[in-house]
């Protein structure tokens, strides 16, 4: 708590700086056991008191969605009736079970009166389903302890899976059962063979009329599961029917989509959900993130979703989102999820690790979408959740920290114009060619897990964008592309190539000849196995842990490293070839040295892109020791450029309670700044000045678990 009333010290002189209004939509969720049932009134006055300064200053939409016992069954059992008991079957919900519907919407309209009353007269409420039979977490201590009493009635769309969350899941290209329960659309029951989203759409359709909501939120499990995962075409169909026919029920409602937290490539190419398909096919209305990096990193000790990695995740979304909005005429929106604690969970970012929370705000409010004529910034954000398990809600400081680092973020972000350092290319077509020709070992695809580990290491990574728009690079960004299997973009990048620098990433195999030509390498046609190799040149027993790995020679380029079979990163001027290392277990979230052998490949990497890009006359740091991980990204707004340092890491990969240090050497051609001209950096927490150590290069010091942002004026 003293860390974050330190923070709050500086808030006043944020907000006379950032103090206009802004058109990002703001979302927040809260947990419907909050407003107690014996005292109603006055929980949703002390609710929309506490939460008017978030939409303050937001000129696009606000919102509120609520969590109602998490599961379907609030649809699902809904028979048309207001005075119908609330199929809530929990012990933690605080009578909620024995209310009735009717009660829920008299909650929902007093909602909206206070909100009008206090000056939020457009506030949005919605609803949030998760497709589970039931939610029961842990069972030594329960988290969760929600029954769905549809689950009993339809087993067999309901089965279980191998996570101990989530079973059993809902299973979408499973008919229902026949069965005679009275519900609001199928009155006389449900016949046999009937499909679920026909069911499940009607039944939402029906419930939204009487309660007046104007938002569903899909969230985890959703689109669900399938019994037939190789099925790609059939699966993609019945996700988009599910969320057409929603929307055709549910016309005026906001149907929003929820993603996993893990690699989006890797969903693609293991069928699980074609964002981009879905986003094309025109029914869901905004999409999020669920980029809840401080409580997998910090409290579920799961680093492979912690801070950058979710920065990544973020980035390689908003290139599918992109994409598939390119076919449609109204775009999906794009938000990024900002955790703060959880409302039935114990963990608590808020107020253990304010500083790594204000990275993920700046972060994520900056990551950008590039193509060849514009910079796209997400649409929103969904901060979740406004109360903690035990029903306390966020404080007035809580609020006036949130609201003022959101409201800054947003607006600078808003005045954005250019991005620096590295944009991760998006090949969808590559990606899924390479993955169908080589089904049966891995391609190296996942460009989104290896930036996520590599920004541990200082390599600035701020846009995506896709191979398809890649034409003259108008925002001079570096390119890290996936899969390059085709060598028409080839004259393009190397154009690009003249002052900027490109790294080929993926199987050898699947990257066309010519392309690993200008990287330096060429195929031999032999293949190492699966296994860890040692890496040549390095002292002591430095491991990587490959996939199945066409083997390569050195054709004009150099090797960065390499075993004693094969390189695997090389260089030949702008132009670089990497084989990532492969992850041992995929479904494991703990990263250690058994996970990719070591952290060699990604610190090195992180150094040689760091230090071409000096050689190519752009800002970078010194490269940083595999013991010191920082952050670090920087963009331009007008005249002003911003430097952003993040103090993240812990477990295995780094302890961010020891304080950093950096040192960034500044390009004066870059920026266009004359050498005569005076550099100073200007703290945009405290107001203090940095003098250079040199003409052009400034030592940062980063304090423990927390971020730094340097402005530098151009004028």
């Amino acid at each position: 708590m003293i860390r974050l009333t330190c923070l709050l010290l500086f808030i006043y002189s944020l907000n006379a700086k950032f103090n206009n209004t802004f058109g990002a939509d703001r979302w927040v969720e809260i947990d419907l056991k909050y407003f107690h049932p014996d005292s109603i009134p006055d929980k949703t006055a002390a609710l929309i008191n506490r939460i008017e300064p978030l939409y303050r200053n937001v000129r696009g939409e606000k919102g509120l969605i609520i969590c109602a016992g998490w599961l379907t069954s609030l649809a699902t059992e809904w028979q048309g009736k207001p005075d119908q008991r609330l199929p809530i079957d929990s012990q933690i919900m605080y009578g909620w079970s024995l209310k009735n519907y009717m009660q829920l919407k008299i909650l929902i309209a007093g909602i909206k009166e206070k909100a009008e009353l206090k000056g939020i007269g457009d506030l949005k409420i919605g609803l949030l389903f998760v497709a589970y039979g039931k939610f029961i977490f842990p069972k030594e201590n329960l988290l969760y302890d929600f029954d769905n009493p549809f689950a009993e009635r339809q087993p067999d769309i309901f089965q279980s899976t191998k996570s101990p969350w989530y079973t059993p899941a809902l299973y979408l290209d499973v008919p229902l059962l026949k069965d005679i329960y009275p519900y609001a659309t199928f009155p006389e029951g449900i016949p046999a063979g009937t499909n679920f989203s026909d069911f499940f759409s009607s039944q939402l359709g029906s419930l939204v009329h009487f309660l007046n909501i104007d938002a569903i939120l899909l969230r985890d499990g959703f689109p669900g599961m399938f019994r037939d995962e190789h099925v790609v075409a059939e699966k993609n169909k019945i996700i988009n029917d599910l969320y057409a026919k929603i929307k055709l029920n549910c016309p005026k409602v906001k149907l929003m989509g929820y993603s996993g937290g893990n690699s989006f490539i890797r969903q693609l190419t293991q069928n699980e959900l074609d964002l981009e398909e879905l986003v094309a096919a025109g029914a869901i209305d905004a999409w999020i993130v669920q980029s809840w990096a401080g409580a997998w990193q910090d409290w579920w000790n799961n680093p492979a979703a912690g801070y950058t990695s979710q920065m990544s995740n973020i980035l390689i979304h908003q290139a599918m989102v992109a994409a598939g909005n390119a076919r449609r005429s109204s775009p999906c929106r794009f938000y990024t999820l900002i955790e703060t604690w959880d409302g039935f969970e114990p963990w608590d970012i808020l107020h253990n690790y304010p500083g790594k929370l204000k990275w993920e705000i700046w972060a994520y409010t900056h990551t950008s979408y590039i193509d060849e004529s514009s910079l796209s910034i997400p649409d929103g954000i969904y901060v979740s959740w406004a109360n903690n398990r035990e029903q306390k809600l966020w404080s007035k400081d809580d609020v006036t920290f949130l609201t003022s680092h959101l409201d800054s973020a947003c607006e600078n972000a808003s005045r954005m114009n250019q991005v620096y350092g590295y944009s991760l290319v998006y090949n969808r077509k590559g990606t899924l060619n390479a993955d169908k020709e080589h089904c049966s070992s891995p391609i190296s695809e996942n460009i989104d897990e290896y930036a996520g580990i590599v920004m541990k290491w200082g390599l600035p990574i701020l846009s995506s964008s896709d191979l398809n728009r890649i034409k003259s690079n108008v925002f001079k960004t570096n390119l890290w592309i996936q899969l390059p299997e085709n060598a028409s973009c080839l004259p393009q990048l190397k154009s690009i190539a003249k002052s900027c620098s490109v790294l080929i990433t993926g199987k050898a195999t699947c990257i066309d000849p010519s392309i690993l030509q200008e990287c330096g390498v060429r195929l031999t046609g032999s293949v190492l196995p699966i296994d860890y190799y040692k890496i040549l040149n390095i002292p002591g027993n430095t491991l990587v842990h490959l996939p199945e790995t066409p083997v390569l020679i050195p054709a004009s380029g150099d090797v960065v490293y390499g075993t004693s079979q094969t390189p695997l990163l090389t260089r030949k001027g702008n132009f670089l070839f990497w084989q990532p290392p492969e992850r041992l277990e995929h479904r494991s979230g703990v990263l250690n040295n058994s996970t990719y052998g070591s952290w060699f490949p990604f610190v090195a990497l992180a150094g040689e892109l760091n230090t071409l890009a000096l050689k190519n006359r752009q800002t970078t740091i010194v490269p940083l020791a595999e013991g010191q991980p920082v952050a670090f990204h920087y963009w331009k707004c007008k005249n002003k450029v911003y430097f952003m340092f993040g103090n993240l890491e812990s477990g295995n990969v780094g302890d961010s309670r020891l304080g950093r240090t950096v040192e960034l050497l500044l390009s004066r051609e870059q920026f266009e700044i004359s050498e005569q001209q005076s550099l100073i950096l200007r703290d945009i927490e405290t107001g203090n000045q940095l003098l250079p150590i040199t003409n052009s290069s400034f030592v940062i010091q980063i304090p423990p678990e927390s971020v730094r942002i340097c402005e530098l004026s151009l004028n």
